[in-house]
Formats: C-alpha cells, sequence, structure tokens
C-alpha cells in the first residue's frame, strides 16, 4: 500500500506539537511563501506529512544560520517550489483512493484525525469512508 504524504489532515495545533513550532512562526512562513496548507471550507489550515517535513527542514535551515532568503533559495534548489507555490491544488478535493488508505491506516495506528475535512471527528470519518467505499465515486474534474 503506498501512502500520499500530500494528504492534509493536520490542524495547525497538530503541526506546532510535531515541529516544535508556534502557530505564529507557521504562519508567517507561509506569508512568506515558504509552505503553503490547504484550507477547509471554514478557511481552516490543514497540513499534510510533507508540509510537516518542510517545516522541519526550514526550521533546521534557520537553525544552521540560513536567513529566510537564503532557506528558500536552499528549499528550491534541493526540491523545486513548493507543490502549491505553483498552481494552488483543488480547493476542498474529495479524498482519492490513496487518500482514503491513508486515513484508514492513520486510523488504525490509533492516530486521532480531527479537523479533517468533510468531517471533524473519527466516528463521522469513519462514517464516511465507509458511505464512500460503498458507494461509486463521480470522476473528479480539475
Amino acid at each position: 500500500m503506498r501512502v500520499d504524504r500530500t494528504v492534509p489532515v493536520y490542524p495547525i495545533g497538530v503541526v506546532e506539537r510535531l515541529t516544535g513550532l508556534s502557530a505564529r512562526k507557521i504562519r508567517y512562513y507561509e506569508a512568506m511563501g515558504l509552505i503553503t496548507p490547504s484550507r477547509t471550507p471554514g478557511n481552516q489550515r490543514l497540513y499534510s506529512p510533507a508540509d510537516v517535513d518542510r517545516l522541519l527542514e526550514i526550521k533546521r535551515l534557520l537553525a544552521e544560520g540560513l536567513n529566510l532568503q537564503g532557506v528558500r533559495a536552499r528549499l528550491h534548489a534541493t526540491h523545486g517550489p513548493h507543490p502549491a507555490g505553483g498552481a494552488p491544488p483543488p480547493e476542498h478535493a474529495p479524498p482519492s483512493d490513496v487518500d482514503r488508505e491513508y486515513i484508514i491506516t492513520q486510523m488504525r495506528a490509533g492516530m486521532k484525525l480531527s479537523s479533517l475535512f468533510p468531517v471533524n471527528n473519527q466516528a463521522a470519518l469513519a462514517r464516511t469512508v465507509a458511505r464512500r467505499s460503498r458507494s461509486p465515486r463521480a470522476p473528479h474534474s480539475t
């Protein structure tokens, strides 16, 4: 099974704990264009595991003495521009089959998934995943 690390699942409070960065710093890095979280219909930021990795790399590069311009240049040189730095991802796209597998894997591992579009608690998430797995999916257009 392949896990898609680009699926936005973490609210900013969880990202704070995972990275040791304050919400203010995370939002600042977003304003500087270093990270681009997804948004829920209520405009809440959601971060993917790849976003968390990028924030940790930003933190490491800053600790090495680089300024934000240096961090941006290093990230661009090693990884290219942030995926959301070009065309923005489709807003509020329904989870794909890979996303569903990622969600189920995280739930089985005991990860409490809160604030995940389109539901905001684990019980509702389980019902949504079960319902979507039973119904045929309409093709997603971008």
